[in-house]
This record gives structure tokens, sequence and C-alpha cells, in this order.
């Protein structure tokens, strides 16, 4: 994968939170070097993610298409807190950093809602998910996926060697359905 000084650009990561009700995204703001962050607490919350000149509309619509599928089409009374606990458990925290300029063409927002869907999916599973090519081979991720920072104690991961089989397409695919969510249609490279 490309290496911006020695680093993956673009970082996806999981964490616990002590609240049960809550979806916090977080992103850092490179050029001030501050965390944005904005609580998340209910699916009409998520809605805003239809605003692509939202700050989280991407990571809204990452999170409506992994927890609430069935509210894409029509309006439909889920729980927030109910949803959050049958998916996780527990209150989680999505953490981004993008270290590629917006608008760059790079496919920046693409391996961004990749990279969340990753780490959503190894937080939800509590197992590893190591995509595959066409061949079988690992594919090399452009993005860094992480999950769940917690103590020994709280280690959500049930088996280091556990892992989860989710063919990539349903993945890509999901990330298309994402850029779809957002209106923007995605960049000129997702339409090839």
């Amino acid at each position: 994968p490309a290496l911006i000084e020695g680093e993956r650009p673009i970082v996806a990561r999981v964490s616990r939170l002590d609240e049960k009700d809550v979806v916090r995204l977080v992103m850092r703001d490179e050029a001030t070097g501050v965390d944005v962050i904005e609580e998340v607490r209910s699916v009409q919350a998520l809605f805003t993610h239809r605003d692509p000149t939202s700050q989280f509309a991407l990571h809204k619509a990452v999170v409506m298409l992994f927890m609430f599928p069935e509210t894409i089409t029509s309006s439909n009374d889920v729980s927030f807190a109910s949803r959050l606990e049958s998916c996780f458990e527990y209150g989680i925290e999505l953490r981004t950093e993008v270290k590629l300029p917006k608008g760059s063409g790079l496919g920046t927002s693409s391996i961004l809602a990749f990279a969340m869907v990753h780490a959503l999916l190894e937080a939800a599973t509590r197992a590893r998910w190591q995509p595959l090519d066409s061949e079988g081979k690992p594919f090399n991720l452009a993005a860094q996926v992480e999950r769940y920072q917690c103590s020994e104690s709280q280690n959500l991961v049930q088996d280091e060697l556990a892992s989860v089989n989710v063919d990539l397409d349903v993945v890509v695919n999901a990330v298309l359905a994402v850029e779809q969510l957002i209106t923007t249609g995605g960049g000129w490279q997702d339409q090839v």
C-alpha cells in the first residue's frame, strides 16, 4: 500500500465506550491538529448523512448502512440503543484520521468508508477480517484498521486466531452504497 511519511494515510479505529447508548464520531482535523467530535444517540441523527457538506456525512452513512440497513429505504421506528447493544453490546467511538487532501481524486472517501466498514465489522464480530483478492490472496489495504483499545480484562477478541469470513465484494458494494447515501455519487474513479 501507499505510505506517506512511512504511515498509511487513512486510519479507522473503533473503541469501546462506557456509555451504552452513543456512537461517538471523531475525526482529526489535519490542518489544526484538533479532534472534531459528534455524538449520535438516535437514528434520526444519522439521517444528516444526506447532506454531503456535513462533516460526518460519510461516517453517518457507514454507521447507518452497517447498523440500520432497513431504514435506508423507509423510515422505521428502530431503537437506536437496542440496535447498538445488539451489534456491539455497548457504545462505540469511531475515530478516523486522513492525511490526504479533500478532493484529491485519490479515492479517499471510498478508502475511508472501506476502512470504517472493516473496523465496524471486526468490532461487531469480535474477529479479524482479512480481505482476500479474487485469487484468494490477502488484499493489502491502503488504510490502517484498528479495533478496541481496551484493557486485557475487556478484550473483545475471543481468540486472536478467530476470523470472520466476509466476501470482499460485499464490503466493496457496501462502500458503493455509502457513496450513494451521501448523495455525491462518489468520485469519477468510483464509476469505473
